[in-house]
C-alpha cells in the first residue's frame, strides 16, 4: 500500500512541475526512450526485408553454415548486394518451419565481407517495410511532422511497428510534441483511450495528447480514469493527471488540492 501511495505521489508531482512550465527536454509520460528502428537503419551498412531459405549447418555451432536470404523489400542498399534478390549469409540459421514469419535482416559491411548482424521475425500482414520507408522519407522535415507519421502507427497491429512508434514520442522534445499534439485525431485518441485493449504504459502518452487536442467534455475520461483502481497504478497515470487539468482547470485543480490535502483520499486512489 506505501509503495502504490507512493508511486501516485510521485505521478502527482510530475503533472505539477510540467503544469508549472518545467522546461522538458523529452516527453514527461513517455516510458520507452532510445534507440529506434530509424536510428538502428542509420547505423546499419544494409537493411533488407525478406524470407529465410535452404539454411545449412556446417560446424556443430553454425559458424561456417550458410542461409539463403530472398529479397523481398530493401529499406537501406549497398554496393555490395550488386542488385541480387538473392544473398548467401555466411551463417546457418534456423529455418520457419511453419512460414509464419518473414525477417528485416540489419548488416554490416566490413572489408567487402558481408556481416548480417541482426534479424528481426516479422509478421507476413506487416506493415514494416511501409513503416520504415515512409519514416526514413522524413528524415530532414521538422519533428512535429515526423510525429504526425509516428502517430497513424501507435496502435499498429504488429508491436514491433507500435512499440517503436510509441518510443520515437519518447524521444521528442516536449515543445515538438505539445504543438503536434494539437492536430492529432481527438477522436481516435478517445477511442484508444476507451479500449480495454490499449497497453496501461501507453495511457499516459495518449492522455497527454488529448490535453493538447481535446476539448472540455473530454475531461470526463480522464477522470473517469483516475477513480478506477485499475487504472490508478498504470505507470502513466500522471499524464492522465496533467491532462485532467488542463481540460478542466476548475475541477482538475481541487481534485488535486483534495488529494494533496487529504492523505486519506490519495490512499482511497490507490
Amino acid at each position: 500500500m506505501k509503495r502504490l501511495v507512493l508511486c501516485f505521489s510521485v505521478g502527482l508531482v510530475l503533472a505539477i512541475l510540467w503544469l508549472a512550465g518545467q522546461s522538458l527536454i523529452a516527453c514527461p509520460f513517455c516510458t520507452m526512450q532510445g534507440q529506434t528502428l530509424v536510428g538502428e537503419v542509420n547505423q546499419a551498412s544494409m537493411v533488407l526485408f525478406g524470407n529465410l531459405k535452404n539454411a545449412k549447418l556446417g560446424n556443430a555451432d553454425g559458424t561456417d553454415g550458410t542461409t539463403e536470404f530472398e529479397v523481398l523489400s530493401v529499406i537501406k542498399d549497398h554496393p555490395i548486394r550488386k542488385q541480387s534478390k538473392s544473398l548467401t549469409l555466411p551463417r546457418y540459421v534456423p529455418p520457419d518451419k511453419d512460414g509464419k514469419y518473414k525477417f528485416l535482416l540489419f548488416c554490416e559491411v566490413y572489408k567487402e565481407k558481408l556481416d548480417p548482424y541482426r534479424g528481426v521475425a516479422i509478421p507476413p500482414d506487416s506493415d514494416i517495410v511501409k513503416y520504415l520507408q515512409g519514416a526514413l522519407a522524413l528524415k530532414d522535415q521538422p519533428v512535429a511532422k515526423k510525429l504526425g507519421f509516428y502517430f497513424d502507427y501507435l496502435e499498429n497491429s504488429d508491436t514491433e511497428i507500435s512499440n517503436d512508434a510509441y518510443k520515437e514520442f519518447g524521444n521528442a522534445g516536449y515543445k515538438e510534441f505539445a504543438d503536434a499534439a494539437k492536430s492529432f485525431s481527438r477522436e481516435k485518441v478517445l477511442g484508444w483511450l476507451n479500449s480495454s485493449g490499449t497497453a496501461n504504459f501507453k495511457m499516459g502518452l495518449y492522455a497527454s495528447i488529448l490535453g493538447h487536442c481535446g476539448k472540455n467534455e473530454d475531461a470526463a475520461v480522464l477522470r473517469k480514469m483516475l477513480d478506477d483502481p485499475e487504472k490508478q497504478t498504470a505507470s502513466g497515470i500522471d499524464g492522465v493527471f496533467a491532462a485532467y487539468i488542463m481540460l478542466d482547470k476548475v475541477k482538475g485543480w481541487e481534485y488535486l488540492s483534495s488529494i494533496l490535502t487529504n492523505p486519506k483520499i490519495g490512499r482511497a486512489h490507490v
